[in-house]
């Protein structure tokens, strides 16, 4: 059901903007998304304690915790996710170019 209504709401769209579907498209903010996983199997402290000091020194920006950390920064975000069935950490960075989207990774992507 949610993608005939997703299928609707994009023609609708399309009716209003009217021109083609790939005009559309490019009208729209670029963003892109990187992931990476990092192995933490040798790391002397747990997914969880990383988690939480990044909770800690990202205190400022808008947080949301409800599946491993998501960082929203003004035109980027990360999110930063333990698995529960490897030793690994899963990060994705979504930025406006893939320039700032890596950077991010770096930031995070501790070993």
């Amino acid at each position: 059901m949610d993608a005939l209504v997703g299928i609707a709401i994009t023609l609708q769209h399309l009716l209003e903007f009217g021109g083609k579907l790939s005009e559309l498209k490019n009208s729209l903010p670029q963003y892109f998304i990187l992931k990476e996983k990092i192995d933490i199997s040798k790391s002397k402290i747990s997914a969880d304690k990383i988690i939480k000091e990044f909770s800690k020194k990202y205190k400022n920006e808008k947080l949301n915790t409800s599946d491993g950390l998501r960082i929203d920064f003004q035109k980027s975000w990360v999110h930063i996710r333990k698995s529960n069935t490897e030793p690994i950490l899963r990060i994705i960075a979504e930025a406006p170019t893939k320039t700032e989207a890596k950077k991010l990774l770096n930031q995070f992507a501790i070993t």
